[in-house]
Order: structure tokens, then C-alpha cells, then sequence
């Protein structure tokens, strides 16, 4: 993801804030999960789980989290800074935490990473928002407008059959609170259009009951880009 100044600082403070502390997330920090249920009904289906996010809250203490949770191998799927210092240490928690990395650039087998570990049984994080300029999704409805949501997702469920799983991790007072959806099972003859019709909505739901945590910074709308 590449972000402003301002929350490249704020990232950068958040995974430093621990740098002496065990790699792995703690619980304590999180002051419940809702929708444990979803997680092992969606887990029971055995094609894997596509877990899809926003930029918005706590990203990577929830990506640590669900990797704690699951037995079977879990991947985020990331777009890398320009700068690549930002990287180099969310590489590093990222690994001490169990988190396998793909990079969607610089690299043209990232869906296939991707593939394998859904085949695997496993978990793939990936971020349904476009989280730096000048990249291209598909084009949806989006609170009055059309804006663009990351097509990987959506073509890795369709792919496996792997249901889509909401979830994200929003701060509620001193505490994170990690919140997981119902899935969106792929049903035969399903497109990228209507599981973006199940999953825009969510989105706009979760956004709009918490604004100032979405952290895509830059021009988002499509109408809105140059």
C-alpha cells in the first residue's frame, strides 16, 4: 500500500510501537471477536478461505491475528512501498508472525501463490480497496459514485469456489475489536459483478459507521481521478 506522509508516519509508529515485545499479536489488545461462527463455517467448506479487507483500522494487527488463529497457511496479498523502507519491517513482523507475503508487483506468479494456498486449505488476505493511485479494479456503485475494487479477490474465489469472507479490525476505544461477516459463496454462473454487489454494501456499511479510520488517502472515486 503506498500512502501519504502522514501515514506512512502512523504506520511506521504502529509496527515500531512493539519492537522489543514477542512477535506474535496480543489478544489482549483485541476486546472481542464477533463472527467466530463465520470463520468456522467458512473453514468447513474446505476450498480455502479468501479473507477480504479495507484499509481501514488495524490492518496488520489483524492480518497477525487470524494467522494465529488458523492451522492451515495464511498469505496477505500486498502491493510494495515505493520507498521499500516501509517494507522492511512490515516483512519482518509480518514473518516472525507466520505470515506468508505475496507481492502483487514485480511479480506476474502472484495469483498463482495465491491458488496455491487456497488449494492448501488455507487463508488469503487480501484488501478489496485500491490502496495506492493509478491502480485499476473493477468499477462499482460506491455511496452515490463508481469507484474501482481490487479484481484478485474476486477472481480467486471464482477460480476455487473459496467463499469471500469479510473481516476487519476497527478501534473501539483503547481496544481493537476484529469483525467477521457472513461468507459470500460463489454459486455457479457467478461473476466478479455479483459477488461485488454482496460485498460493496458491506463495505459501505462498515465505512460509514467508521469514517475516520478508512485509510486510503488518495483520490478514490473514479470520476474524481485525473
Amino acid at each position: 500500500m503506498h500512502i501519504g506522509p502522514l501515514g506512512w508516519l502512523a504506520a511506521l509508529a504502529l509496527l515500531s510501537s512493539h519492537a522489543g515485545a514477542a512477535p506474535a499479536v496480543d489478544a489482549r489488545l483485541f476486546a472481542e471477536m464477533e463472527g467466530r461462527a463465520h470463520v468456522d463455517h467458512a473453514r468447513a467448506m474446505r476450498k480455502g478461505i479468501v479473507a477480504v479487507s479495507l484499509h481501514l483500522g488495524n490492518y496488520e494487527a489483524g492480518s497477525a491475528l487470524l494467522a494465529q488463529m488458523e492451522d492451515a497457511p495464511v498469505a496477505i496479498v500486498y502491493a510494495r512501498d515505493p520507498s521499500g523502507l516501509f517494507d522492511a519491517l512490515r516483512s519482518r513482523r509480518r514473518g516472525a508472525g507466520g505470515l506468508i507475503e505475496i507481492a502483487t508487483d514485480g511479480s506476474m506468479f502472484h495469483g498463482a501463490r495465491a491458488l496455491a494456498v487456497l488449494r492448501a486449505g488455507g487463508m488469503v488476505l487480501a484488501a478489496g480497496d485500491l490502496g495506492a493511485p493509478g491502480l485499476r479494479g473493477r468499477s462499482h456503485r460506491f455511496f452515490g459514485g463508481t469507484a474501482s475494487f481490487a479484481e484478485l479477490p474476486l477472481a480467486l474465489a471464482l477460480a476455487t469456489g473459496a467463499p469471500l469472507l469479510p473481516c476487519f479490525v476497527v478501534r473501539r476505544g483503547k481496544a481493537y475489536h476484529l469483525e467477521v461477516w457472513p461468507p459470500i459463496v460463489p454459486a455457479q454462473g457467478d461473476d466478479a459483478d455479483r459477488l461485488l454487489d454482496a460485498l460493496v454494501p458491506i463495505f459501505e456499511r462498515v465505512i460509514a459507521r467508521d469514517p475516520a479510520q478508512w485509510l486510503v488517502v488518495h483520490r478514490y472515486w473514479d470520476e474524481d481521478r485525473p
